[in-house]
């Protein structure tokens, strides 16, 4: 794991010693182990490094960091494909540079399983002092690791985190607010934008993604999909598990979860790690496994909110249940999720993108103490495996068109009407229909082709912004690596090409609209198995979102109610908007705007 920040200037002259404080402030806690830094008059690289394994092995070449190209590179690869002929060395910066060097890079991250953002930088003048570049950016489809971009006139800048670039434009007193993105943040109640952040110009690399950049022409070959999960939505294989009972069925999805569980421990050999156990099943079955089926050494961990948070009173006797043999009580009260919540917003350059973010970068930090530097969770488990309530409402409603009061992101119905919609509408249009035509094809069903294609739109449009963001932009900051088990290629293909009646338990297809079966029934399933015929609903808070706006000082000089007039009648009309504001309020205070 790792961080990245790239400058090139046009024909200005780079201020080494404010890089160097952002590169310290932003991208080093990310990588503690090793740095590696390449500068010159005009261009600036610094990459760090959290050495999994041992640092000695990560010293080598880190980051090819030269005069001619280099690759500057954050996540972790966990396959190879027979066609790459490259015998693998230490660690994948070595691999992917050797990828580059023959030309192959997009190939080859195209047959791995990983997750990655990577930048590859190559020389295109015939004088290298000259240091003209050929900039191509590439992010894993799944969008697990982040790479933001900001491009000027005289600038362009990459980064793992898109507060290091905001701190960058600031220091050339550059910085502006994106109103209309903070707008849409406050609009879309469990959306954010995959797209930008509240500031002009600072742009995120889309899931499956790549740009690339020329610095002598300085033109910009705009973003292009290579790689997508749609690919691995197969009717062959849609039939297969389809012919088989269930009990086979949860049979496999257990040998996929393990194998999932094995890709990722056996390229970097983890010697320990922490364990999330939020009260939940997701992380609590991830766990379990973990625990039957891996032989290195793992703690448990569980934050604890006072009595805020019935369900995670559960963290040590799940602990218990699943033979973990230390369980940590990570206590959080205000002070310390408002120390959190003003790093994350500087980290994301951005209001929180959910109120648990703090949190995470809390159980994150006690994590780091207690010697690991890996930390797993279960995220993706709910989009994967229909684990929402508002994917059986959809199969309960009498046709595709009618309209429904719940509340979630992807509808097809939000883009049925005549209004204009924002660019990350009609990102989120094409992404449904793009899916829906494939799984139409594979199902032969609107009800069962809208149900996948939402939780598809979910996984990979929303899970990216929030979930996967707590484990990277988040977690990382504490020098931890986040993983989860139910972002492997194996998992998605399998989760794809499952049949909705065998997600929802149900093994017929017998009045499809009148499901009233559990969410995500094959992982239960698998809980009882490991842990305990007593499934709750986990319900409960992750924090003290609405409690931080003790420290914002009187009501009437918030700056929202400036921008955003209309909020002030709004106001305590609802606790989630009134979520919303308040962070908005952090957001411009941190940043002063």
């Amino acid at each position: 794991m790792c961080g990245i920040f790239y400058v090139f200037s046009k024909n200005q002259k780079l201020n080494k010693q404010t890089l160097e404080e952002i590169s310290a402030e932003f991208i080093k806690p990310r990588g503690p182990c090793n740095q590696s830094i390449y500068s010159s008059k005009n261009e600036y690289a610094y990459q760090s490094t959290l050495a999994i394994q041992s640092a000695d092995k990560l010293i080598k070449k880190n980051n090819n960091l030269d005069e001619k190209s280099f690759i500057l590179y954050n996540g972790e690869i966990y396959s190879d494909s027979e066609q790459n002929k490259f015998t693998r060395d230490t660690i994948d910066t070595d691999y992917l540079y050797k990828a580059s060097n023959n030309n192959l890079l997009k190939q080859y991250i195209k047959a791995c399983d990983g997750m990655y953002a990577l930048a590859e930088i190559k020389s295109i003048a015939s004088d290298s002092k000259s240091y003209e570049r050929s900039i191509s950016i590439y992010r894993d489809p799944t969008g697990e690791k982040h790479l933001y971009y900001w491009i000027s006139n005289d600038y362009i800048v990459l980064s793992s985190v898109p507060g290091s670039i905001a701190l960058f434009i600031s220091s050339l007193n550059r910085l502006e607010l994106d109103l209309n993105q903070l707008k849409e943040y406050i609009s879309k109640r469990h959306f954010i934008s995959p797209l930008k952040v509240p500031f002009k110009g600072i742009r995120q690399l889309l899931p499956g993604h790549t740009l690339n950049f020329n610095t002598d022409t300085w033109e910009v070959n705009g973003q292009n999909q290579f790689i997508t999960n749609l690919d691995l939505i197969n009717e062959n294989t849609y039939k297969e598990l389809k012919g088989i009972s269930y009990t086979s069925y949860l049979d496999r999805l257990e040998f996929e979860l393990i194998k999932s569980l094995h890709s990722q421990e056996s390229v970097n050999n983890t010697k320990s790690a922490g364990l999330t156990i939020s009260g939940g099943i997701d992380s609590s079955l991830t766990s379990a496994l973990i625990l039957n089926h891996m032989e290195n050494q793992y703690e448990s961990f569980t934050c604890r909110f006072g009595d805020k948070d019935k369900t995670a009173l559960k963290g040590n006797e799940i602990s218990v249940g699943i033979g973990c043999k230390k369980h940590n009580w990570v206590d959080i009260n205000l002070e310390k999720y408002h120390e959190s919540l003003i790093r994350s917003i500087k980290l994301l350059a951005s209001p929180v993108h959910s109120h648990s973010h703090p949190s995470s970068h809390l159980l994150a930090k006690q994590v780091s103490s207690n010697g690991h530097k890996v930390l797993y969770g279960g995220e993706g488990a709910d989009e994967l495996f229909l684990g929402y309530h508002t994917y059986i409402e959809i199969l309960n409603r009498i046709s595709i068109s009618e309209e429904t009061t719940s509340d979630y992101t992807c509808n097809i119905r939000t883009f049925d009407n005549k209004q204009s919609h924002s660019e990350t509408d009609i990102y989120i249009k094409d992404c449904f229909q793009k899916a829906y035509e494939i799984f139409n094809n594979t199902y032969n069903s609107n009800k069962l082709s809208e149900v996948k294609s939402n939780a598809y739109c979910d996984y990979f449009v929303q899970l990216p912004m929030v979930g996967l963001s707590a484990c990277d932009t988040i977690i990382s900051d504490c020098s931890v690596e986040a993983r989860t088990m139910f972002t492997r290629k194996n998992i998605i293909e399998f989760a794809l090409n499952s049949p909705v009646e065998y997600l929802l338990g149900n093994s017929t297809q017998e009045k499809l609209s009148k499901f009233k079966s559990t969410p995500k029934n094959p992982l239960n399933k698998l809980y009882t198995k490991y842990i305990s015929n007593d499934i709750d609903s986990k319900i409960g808070f992750s924090g003290y979102p609405n409690e931080t706006s003790k420290f914002l000082g009187d009501l009437n000089t918030w700056r929202v109610f400036d921008l955003l007039p209309d909020l002030r009648s709004q106001w305590k009309h609802s606790r989630a908007l009134d979520w919303k504001i308040i962070n908005c309020e952090w957001f411009l205070n941190i940043w002063d705007i």
